[in-house]
């Protein structure tokens, strides 16, 4: 009875606690003495121990834990009786999961309070008006026709990387490095991308790529096509950089691709945006987004075809659960439009233009 008091002090206390600090902390306090207190040192040092294996370590742990944990419940539950094995069993499962959502407050999940990304860049908060969404998308077309022609192509005239998946996780590092040059706060030594070996299985959920605190660790879906993996990099390197929510994360992403990445990566993070503003377009005005994804280029219409038949693929079920699960996973988060929060880049974007247009050119 003693261990099993003790699990519910566990459970009752850590869990409410790190909710309540989520809610109760300031973000200026939370950029100050979280972001650069422990949060960036912390993930820099836990990369140096993950970004040692080529391999995912937090995905490997998963899966070896999972089983473990499968092992001893199933055995407990045969070896006594289940009434008896269950009552001593749940309590210590919702210690750990207590525990493990207070780990993850702690050394990752703070980022969530921080300040908005455009308080970091200088730019002013903005609501977009229709002419502004309606010239980013223009403008977001025609560069993704111009970065379209600049990179090689593959099996059907489909776009292709410059090299393979690590050659393509080394550069991504090169990116961050240039772009922290001007943005310091994007620096820093992390652990690479990886590749996720439960690839084809993610997909079916919908996901890119997934983002592990507990190992600091950027994984990207390699089952997707290849000119889609420099941007899902690049936003979960963002992540680890403490970029918390998902449209300032594609933001990111876009801006050090765009300006310090090489043609391929400008291609997938242009490519990106222009689905997003083109689609924010659509609610306001259909006809000029209409006319606008007919203005995309034909190496680019076989790229949008391609993924398009590959995605058809995974349209089960599960995709809307694994939807669902990202959306709850986001809101509990404090990102109150959970997976529609994605969209909000076009904010993001039309600040950065505004900024962008009022520098006088030299």
């Amino acid at each position: 009875m003693r261990g099993a008091a003790w699990a519910w002090g566990v459970a009752v206390a850590l869990g409410p606690l790190a909710w309540a600090l989520t809610r109760l902390v300031e973000p200026a306090w939370v950029e100050a003495n979280f972001v650069q207190g422990i949060g960036q040192p912390v993930a820099a040092a836990i990369g140096v121990v993950t970004g040692a294996a080529d391999w995912p370590v937090g995905e490997a742990a998963i899966v070896g834990l999972s089983g473990l944990v499968l092992v001893v419940v199933v055995g407990g539950l045969v070896r006594s009786g289940r009434g008896a094995r269950l009552r001593w069993a749940w309590p210590r499962a919702l210690a750990i999961a207590s525990g493990g959502y207070a780990v993850f407050v702690a050394i990752w999940g703070l980022n969530y309070r921080r300040e908005p990304l455009w308080v970091a860049f200088g730019y002013p908060e903005v609501k977009p008006t229709r002419d502004e969404v309606r010239a980013l998308s223009a403008e977001l077309v025609a560069a993704t026709n111009v970065a379209r022609g600049k990179v090689p192509e593959g099996e059907g005239g489909v776009a292709r990387l410059a090299g393979d998946f690590g050659d393509a996780a080394v550069r991504a590092q090169d990116v961050y490095a240039r772009a922290a040059v001007r943005w310091p706060f994007l620096g820093g030594r992390y652990a690479r991308a990886k590749p996720l070996f439960a690839s084809e299985t993610i997909s079916y959920g919908g996901l890119g790529g997934i983002y592990l605190p507990f190992t600091a660790e950027p994984n990207v879906n390699v089952d997707q096509l290849a000119f889609d993996w420099p941007f899902d990099i690049l936003h979960e390197m963002a992540h680890q950089r403490g970029v918390a929510r998902e449209d300032e994360a594609n933001f990111v992403a876009f801006v050090v691709a765009r300006d310090y990445g090489d043609p391929d990566f400008v291609y997938g993070a242009t490519l990106a945006m222009a689905g997003y503003a083109v689609s924010a377009l659509e609610e306001v005005d259909p006809d000029t987004a209409g006319g606008l994804w007919a203005n995309l280029g034909l190496g680019t219409r076989r790229d949008l075809l391609a993924r398009k038949r590959r995605s058809e693929k995974y349209e089960t079920p599960l995709r809307d659960v694994g939807r669902e699960v990202n959306h709850t996973y986001l809101r509990s988060n404090g990102v109150d439009d959970g997976v529609q929060s994605y969209g909000r880049v076009v904010d993001l974007l039309v600040a950065e233009r505004r900024v962008r247009r009022a520098v006088p050119k030299e």
